[in-house]
Formats: structure tokens, sequence, C-alpha cells
């Protein structure tokens, strides 16, 4: 039946709220959702540290990096006046900042390159805590580049040698940490997951292997481990028991999330360090460098490409039919089901992954802005921060949370509307 859908929409023009509610008729046939029940008694604060998957990241929280399971980058914040939105506050991280952060029970969790965890009051700016998630400080040890996740009071984090920190959500202390195996381990990969566990990619720079992981969420004992031919660095997407996660060998491998088994392996068009987005039933992503690809999940293959130079560092959104990729100093609008594109939005340079609110793209780059970009390509709104931004922007309860990545920057910021 998803697949007839699919078909349909593929060969007729239609409007979008349309498509969005086939997206949703599909997340009941188990492409779009997350797989995961919930009471319907149950409200934002009774789930919001227990569950990785927020109800509707925006509202309330964004625990896991792009917000979600299927990675959409999707909030669902109600939309703030943008013309009256610029600088809350700013908090001095000290390091790099090439994540984006968490954020749940008014807090945000942001990590660093030099090793730090922080946590910070989302109404004040002010630090809560600060935990430092490597055996020693020094010059390589202990960087994290993956975003944190937030679930069961409890927060996760990865580390450039190679270790999973697990930390305490309301006073930072270490619960437990793991250790990769390996000449040069490192973990650029986000953690996802649950109860069923922790789950993230890892990758060896020196044997040039990796593996996908997954952890008990409690004790951080492994559960199952799948090796892989080439380096991870994307972030798994989960839609219901399966996990997707591309790799370095050409193949985006999905597997089961309770078992581990390898139930299959796809081919992708080139090598990839980008987390995939899904939305009616496709794998949104970028491979080799060059190429914005769709994979059919459900045929198991390459439903459309789109050449356009850029690297695979990066991470797509899907929303309401559209997927959106930035490539370079580009922002492209992309029919999700046919690979049209819709329009293409120039910056001055290099883009971070776009978040969406509705039928708006949010976006920060390396030349120091923050820009809203409207369902038609054009800029609706832009304040300007004065420090380069490598992770991109995310909106929980209409403020936007976005990180700074320059040696005199080293800021958090916190942009909502003032009078």
């Amino acid at each position: 039946m998803p697949l007839i859908l699919r078909q349909i929409l593929r060969q007729t023009t239609w409007p979008a709220t349309v498509i969005a509610v086939a997206g949703v008729t599909m997340g009941l046939w188990g492409f779009g959702s997350t797989g995961v029940e919930r009471s319907p008694s149950a409200s934002p604060s009774s789930t919001r540290v227990r569950a990785s998957v927020d109800p509707r990241p925006g509202i309330g929280s964004w625990t896991q990096y792009r917000g979600d399971f299927l990675n959409t980058g999707v909030s669902h914040s109600p939309r703030p006046d943008w013309k009256k939105v610029g600088i809350k506050w700013k908090y001095w991280t000290g390091s790099y900042q090439s994540s984006t952060p968490a954020v749940a029970e008014g807090k945000i969790i942001v990590c660093t390159e030099d090793g730090d965890t922080h946590c910070v009051d989302a109404a004040t700016g002010k630090k809560v805590w600060k935990t430092l998630c490597s055996p020693v400080r020094a010059t390589g040890k202990g960087i994290v580049f993956c975003s944190p996740l937030i679930y069961d009071g409890r927060i996760y984090v990865g580390n450039k040698i190679g270790q999973l920190w697990c930390l305490d959500f309301k006073t930072g202390e270490k619960k437990w940490t793991w250790q990769e195996e390996g000449t040069a381990p490192r973990i650029y990969s986000s953690p996802k997951g649950d109860e069923r566990g922790i789950v993230f990619g890892t990758a060896d720079v020196k044997l040039i292997r990796g593996a996908i992981v997954c952890l008990d969420p409690k004790t951080g004992k492994l559960r199952w481990r799948v090796a892989t031919g080439r380096e991870v660095g994307a972030t798994p997407a989960i839609l219901g028991n399966s996990v997707y996660v591309p790799c370095k060998d050409r193949r985006l491998y999905e597997i089961d999330f309770l078992t581990g088994k390898t139930k299959r392996k796809l081919h992708l068009p080139g090598t990839t360090l980008c987390s995939v987005a899904i939305g009616l039933g496709y794998g949104y992503l970028v491979t080799g460098g060059r190429q914005s690809v769709a994979i059919d999940l459900l045929e198991g293959k390459v439903a459309w490409t789109s050449e356009a130079t850029s690297d695979d560092k990066t991470a797509p959104a899907y929303s309401n039919g559209r997927a959106y990729y930035s490539l370079g100093r580009y922002l492209y609008g992309f029919d999700a089901i046919r690979g049209e594109t819709l329009w293409k939005f120039e910056t001055a340079s290099k883009l971070a992954p776009p978040s969406v609110n509705g039928d708006e793209v949010l976006l920060s780059g390396h030349d120091g802005w923050f820009r809203v970009i409207g369902r038609d390509g054009k800029e609706v709104h832009r304040v300007h921060l004065g420090e380069p931004c490598a992770a991109g922007p995310i909106l929980v309860d209409q403020v936007v949370y976005v990180c700074s990545d320059v040696n005199t920057g080293h800021h958090l910021f916190a942009l909502a509307e003032s009078p």
C-alpha cells in the first residue's frame, strides 16, 4: 500500500498539505513515523527527558541531533515573529563548537572541541554545570564533534579518542564510559536511541575501518556490533526497529535494532559521512561530495540524484514533501519525490545543515549570519552573529539556539523576539 501511494504522488502535482497528510498516513504504515507508541494523554513534560524521540521536537525539547529518529531537522515550535527576533543572550564556551546543542527541561546541553560538555540555563544563558568528557585535558584528547543525546535523565556524548560518555542530566556527574577498540578510534557519529539501546557509528582513521555499535543505556555494556567496510561518520536514523547508517564503503546499512542483524546493504553512488534523513520512505543524503541522493527504502535502490559540488559532512532536512540540502554556499530546495530543483539560495560562504519550521528553513553558516528562508526560496529575515557557524540552528519554544566556531568567538547564541 505505501508503494502504491508513493507512485500516485510521483505522477501527480499535489499541494503541500496533501503530501503532508500522505506522509502521516505512511507513518501509520511504518514510513515516516518513529515506530514508538505513546499514551494519548501523555504530556510533553512527562516524556521530555525520558524519551529520545520527542513527541514534537521544538516544543519543550530537542533531545537529539536533527530533532527526531528520522533526522528530519523539523521543529514543531510555534513560529516566532521573525522581524522581531534578535540576540537574546550569548554564552561563552571557551572552545570551538562543531555540533548542535540539545534541549530539555529548560536546560541546554552543548559540547565543545576541548572536550567539555556544558549545561546552560535556557532562560538566563548562565552555566549550570560543566564536565570534561575526556580522561585528560590535552591537545587532541576528548575533542567532541558529535551532538549530545538526552534520554531518561542522562546525556550521551562521543569523543575523538573513541569514547562514549554517559552523564547525569541534572548534575553532569559521569555514570560510565565506553571505549572503542582499534589503533586510532574516533566517534564523529551522534548517538541515538532509547531503551532498546544507544546506537552510533565509529571510525578507525589508521586502519580505515568502522563499526555500528549499540550499548545498554544504563550500564554501557555492548549489546551488539556490526563491522563495516570503511569508517562511519554519519549519525544513524531509526525507523521502527530498523537502524539506517550510511558508511564510507558506499553502503547504507539497514540493521535490526533489537538483534543487531544486518537486513540489507543498499548501494550508494559514492562514499559518504552524511547523515541520512528519512521521509515518505526515502532516505536523503549526499554522497561522493557531489551528489544529492534519494534512496528508495522500499525498493532498495537510488530514486534520484542531483549533481552539486559540495562535501558530504552535511545533513539534509525533510518536511512536507520537500528535501533541503546545504551544499557548499548554496541551499537547495528539492521536490522530495521527483528530485526536481525548486529553488536555490546563495550565500557568501559554506553553510551548516539546515533545520525546518513549517515551510521555512533555518540556516546558519561560515559568513556569520542566521537566516530564515521562505517556501519560495527568498530570505525572510536574518540576524548578524558576527561569528562563523559550522553547526546548524535549532528552534525550541520560539527561541533559536546556534553555536559559533571561531578562535575569537566560542559562543552559544540564543535568538528570540524582543519588544
